[in-house]
């Protein structure tokens, strides 16, 4: 028989296991461990905080039976989440996310649901990452990414998609990481940034296949096909990318024409693309 709770009940379990934290690593106080209440199962989650805004989660969970809660409607916030079903089921009415898949989600107006996990090891490599960190990485934020930053008016975004084998390394990587202190810091970091752009691929993928009639209306359909093939450059040529005027003639365009389209297609310059 599943246990039926309310999301209020369960955030306040946790919070009573907080008085049995502990610190795997001496070296930071940020990186805790925390039991998962024995009311509901066994298992333990790990919070690392990086830094303001950028929060890595992993969870190794088992309720004893399958487990849902009741959350009100609240404003997720302004961050974008994603999290790794290495194993188990997470299902509520608007995402279905099963092992092998990730779900990306952003800010904006959640709206009153059932959340369910089941009587099975759940194990999720969740990633937390304020706005505020991503306009920072990206030194301001893709087209691409407008999805994820909803008001609080408007439904926040969520889906799932497919983990990727380069995801994979990546995951396997943090669970593996060999470095304490600040070594580790750093070493987690570049794993969530690297996850982070593997995870918007799709987001990206889906802007590039806009109608043409989205697209800028000084660019004519040839020079659009251009830019797309100085973008492939780059992705080809990440060990050696080209300079901005080679890459310009290597598709044909001249410099101002490859630097305001590539913004106007991407949402970036070729520059901070390739970063």
């Amino acid at each position: 028989m599943a246990i039926t709770i309310s999301g209020q009940t369960y955030e306040a379990l946790f919070e009573e296991m907080l008085e049995e934290m502990r610190y795997p690593d001496p070296e930071d106080e940020a990186d805790v461990i925390i039991p998962f209440p024995a009311e509901l199962g066994r298992g333990l989650t790990r919070l690392i905080e990086l830094r303001e805004g950028l929060e890595l989660e992993i969870d190794y969970t088992e309720p004893y039976r399958d487990l849902t809660l009741s959350c009100e409607e609240y404003h997720e916030p302004d961050c974008i989440r994603v999290g790794f079903h290495l194993s188990g089921v997470h299902h509520c009415s608007h995402v279905t996310v099963c092992p092998g898949e990730y779900s990306l989600g952003g800010s904006g107006a959640s709206p009153k649901e059932m959340f369910e996990s089941f009587a099975e090891p759940l194990r999720e490599i969740t990633l937390r990452i304020s706005i505020e960190q991503v306009r920072s990485f990206f030194g301001e934020l893709p087209i691409a990414l407008q999805p994820l930053i909803g008001s609080a008016e408007q439904l926040s975004f969520v889906q799932a998609y497919r983990t990727t084998p380069a995801m994979q390394t990546a995951l396997q990587h943090i669970l593996q990481c060999p470095y304490r202190g600040v070594m580790k810091q750093r070493y987690l970091e570049t794993k969530i940034w690297e996850l982070l752009l593997l995870s918007v691929e799709p987001l990206l993928t889906e802007t590039l296949l806009l109608p043409s009639e989205n697209l800028p209306k000084k660019l004519k359909p040839e020079q659009v096909d251009r830019i797309h093939a100085a973008r492939q450059i780059l992705l080809d040529r990440l060990e050696n990318p080209p300079s901005l005027s080679e890459l310009a003639r290597l598709v044909g365009l001249n410099d101002c024409t490859l630097k305001q389209g590539f913004r106007a297609c991407f949402g970036t310059s070729t520059f901070n693309y390739l970063h």
